[in-house]
Parts: C-alpha cells; structure tokens; sequence
C-alpha cells in the first residue's frame, strides 16, 4: 500500500543520514577515518628507513591488484616563514601508470603493506623517476589550489559580513576626508576582520554589528578580534616516493 511504500522509503533515508556521521568522520565510528594512517604506522614499525626514493618489484601474481605499476607519493605543503615553515597538510596517495590519483586509505595500505615485506628493492632510474616526478604535478597542483583557495581561510562573505563591509566603508570615506590616519588604520584592520572567516562567536558579532547603532559599531572598532591571517609562500616538500615496477 502507498503508506506503507512511503513508510519504507522514510526508513531507508533515516537509516542512511543515521551513516553519515562515522563516514565524515565525527563520532566512535567515524575515529578510523582520521586515524588509519596513524594505526598502520603503527603497525609497521619503526623499521628501517633511509631519505630518497626507492623501487619495488613485485612478480607475485596474488592480490594481482597490489602490482600494478604507479607509485606511492607522500608530500607536504609548508608555509615558509623567516623564521621556518608551518605544515599546512601532510599528503600520501598512490599515483598509476597513467597519471590517475587516489588517497583511497584500502589502495595505500595495501600496497604499503606490500612494500614492506618486498625483498627486491633499489634505485629508479632517473628517467622512471623523472617521469613520475612529473606526473606527481598533477596531484600537487590541485592540493595548491585547494590549500590556496579562499575558502580555507575565508568563507564566501554572508550577508551580515557585507553589510558590515559596506557601514565599514562609508565610515573609512569620512576618515579619509578629515585625513584621521589613525581612524583609518582601525578601519582597515575592521575590515580585514570583515572579510576574513569567523568563528562561530565571531559570526554572531559580525551580525550584531551590521545591524547595530553607530555609537556602538564606533566602540566595537577598537575591540575587535584579528583578522584571519592568509598564507604566505607555500613550499611543496617531497616525504617519499616508491615505485613499483613488474
């Protein structure tokens, strides 16, 4: 009967968005999203390790999947300072024989795995590892885009954040035309904060202020949180590289 077709459906949507949680990582079934790279560390010990790069021959023909030619990448991106560098994000991925890219956590430990207990290693040639090199652009770039992208350190500007943007700019107008250096300088550090991202708190008083009498936005200019920092220089740091060959 209808009712009870649409009761099923409802069940199956509600049984599906109940998933959603551990797969986006939030709560006791979402931990291993997070933390399976740190569980297979782990697992695989300290062992033996050395800086460079590293060929793996694979002639077993078991899990025929694991010895497909590619390569396992790691790579960080760093924002350099004077000072030093900030990790932004740590990467591993494997990378196939026609350049497709995948972070896929089944696909890494597996071939990992199987790098660990290969026997037969050495050195790529150089042009093997020039083309792999190249091919790892690809990967890199859009992990650049991704780190660069506004969105990491500034949501898209809601309405409360434009109104405030716009009250800011008439006010900067006026301070410009009394040639108050130090009202502008305020002004500017206000509407940096504007247009940055917010926290949640940040968020509520963004609203606030939009909508707020002018003696009260004048006293919350000099009280304001400091804007979101963007990204210097971005340094793209190689972590690892094995290639696995037939």
């Amino acid at each position: 009967p209808p009712a009870l077709d649409a009761a099923l459906r409802l069940g199956e949507h509600l049984a599906r968005k109940a998933a959603l949680p551990g797969r986006t990582g939030l709560g006791a079934e979402g931990l291993r999203l997070w933390r399976w790279r740190a569980a297979l560390a782990d697992r695989l010990g300290r062992g033996l390790a050395t800086v460079g790069t590293a060929v793996v021959r694979m002639c077993s023909e078991e899990n025929a999947w694991l010895h497909t030619p590619g390569c396992l990448a790691g790579f960080e991106l760093l924002e350099a300072r004077s000072g030093g560098a900030m990790r932004l994000a740590a990467v591993v991925g494997w990378l196939d024989a026609v350049g497709r890219w995948t972070e896929d956590e089944g696909e890494i430990t597996g071939r990992l795995e199987a790098a660990a207990r290969a026997q037969d290693g050495g050195c790529p040639s150089p042009a093997r590892l020039d083309t792999a090199l190249t091919m790892l652009m690809g990967p890199i770039r859009s992990r650049l885009a991704l780190v660069g992208a506004r969105r990491w350190t500034a949501a898209e500007p809601q309405p409360a954040a434009r109104r405030l943007a716009t009250r800011l700019g008439e006010r900067v107008r006026e301070a410009a035309r009394r040639r108050d250096a130090g009202a502008l300088t305020c002004l500017e550090a206000a509407l940096a904060f504007a247009a940055g991202g917010h926290t949640a708190g940040e968020a509520r008083l963004v609203r606030r202020l939009a909508e707020c009498e002018p003696p009260e936005l004048a006293r919350a200019l000099t009280r304001l949180p400091a804007p979101t920092r963007g990204w210097g220089t971005i340094e793209v740091r190689l972590t690892g590289l094995i290639l696995f060959e037939r």
